[in-house]
């Protein structure tokens, strides 16, 4: 007999193919991409979703004048259907029993009384796998090319742009297609070599015009900041926690994660500033795969200078010990997020994937 999470990866399949089965069969044709966006119920990593909606030529065209213009109107999700799209329908979630019954025998398992971050972050890796390799399916079985006339692009999302999401989207797409990604966009090249460029709604470089109120640059990135800050939160008290309660380390934890904050949520911003400071030989240690250069609390409070002490303040540290607690962790969370050497590596991390690399590297 499968198991819960065969059993639930089973439904899911089937639950998505009747999603598509049920699309009218006039609107077919005009539809040119998918959208699986993931979200938890009531920020609770035990309901993890999927929103499957599409997009349409005709949809497309209506909100050309809306936008800033053609492309940002065709691939950025705030001006798609959305839930307004005919057969949009919501997989996971708090009310599927399937998805209960898996959770409850995963080993990833806990209650409101002994809730972990980390635990309910790896469900909802293990539930994005599931996703992703339903899709594979569908487009190797023929049902996306059957349904839509020729394979269209199905693109996972959430509503911040950074490196993991594109990872699903990648890894879910025909391999033919060869996408890359780079500032919050996804660039995929079709067999026929059409191009296609899909931004998520809140990346900091995508001026637009009136955009929808549903999903729009201001709503979400409210929302989204408190989610993630509620995530890092989260990991650093169980951290703390599994660390016998060691103060300095949740300090610098905290002091991290104010840092990126007062820079824009993006590693990558932090980086610049570092850079600027004069501390470019060192960050390009850190970034690279060799040893990392040492550098003193002097330094750092010369890079960073009126960002530390707002930072330190809001952690309840003086300039001069916040300092010395960045000389000792910055390098390793920098190295962390550059495994490649390369920079670029850092580009869209924000909050909530420091809040992973804390608990992956940074507490060892």
């Amino acid at each position: 007999m499968p198991n819960p999470q065969t059993r639930y990866a089973a439904d899911f399949a089937a639950r998505l193919r009747q999603a598509i089965a049920a699309i009218p069969a006039a609107q077919r044709g005009d539809i040119y991409a998918l959208s699986l966006w993931f979200y938890c119920e009531e920020d609770d990593e035990r309901y993890p979703c999927i929103l499957f909606s599409y997009n349409t030529e005709t949809h497309y065209r209506r909100q050309i004048a809306r936008a800033s213009g053609a492309s940002e109107a065709r691939w950025n999700f705030a001006f798609w259907l959305q839930d307004e799209a005919p057969a949009s329908v919501t997989l996971g979630g708090e009310n599927d029993a399937a998805l209960a019954q898996w959770f409850a025998a995963s080993p990833y398992h806990f209650s409101d009384a002994d809730h972990e971050a980390a635990l309910g972050a790896a469900f909802c890796a293990e539930f994005i796998e599931t996703v992703i390799n339903t899709m594979r399916q569908l487009f190797a079985d023929g049902t996306i090319a059957g349904a839509f006339g020729r394979d269209i692009p199905a693109i996972i999302h959430k509503l911040e742009y950074y490196a993991v999401p594109n990872s699903w989207t990648k890894h879910a797409n025909p391999k033919a297609w060869r996408m890359n990604f780079w500032h919050g966009q996804i660039l995929f090249r079709q067999p026929e070599n059409k191009i296609g460029l899909f931004r998520l709604p809140i990346d900091a470089d995508a001026p637009r015009q009136n955009p929808p109120t549903r999903y729009n640059r201001a709503s979400c990135s409210t929302s989204i900041k408190g989610k993630i800050m509620s995530l890092l939160d989260n990991v650093i008290n169980a951290a703390t926690s599994a660390l016998g309660g060691n103060g300095e380390q949740s300090q610098a934890m905290q002091l991290v994660s104010q840092l990126i904050q007062q820079n824009g949520g993006n590693v990558g911003d932090l980086l610049g500033k570092l850079q600027q400071g004069g501390l470019g030989d060192a960050l390009q240690s850190w970034i690279g795969t060799g040893s990392n250069a040492s550098v003193d609390a002097a330094q750092i409070q010369n890079a960073l200078g009126g960002s530390l002490s707002n930072a330190a303040a809001k952690v309840g540290l003086d300039t001069g010990s916040a300092s010395n607690l960045l000389a000792q962790y910055l390098p390793n969370i920098i190295n962390a997020i550059t495994p490649n050497g390369n920079a670029a590596d850092a580009d869209g991390f924000g909050l909530d994937d420091i809040a992973r690399i804390v608990m992956q590297n940074f507490l060892k």
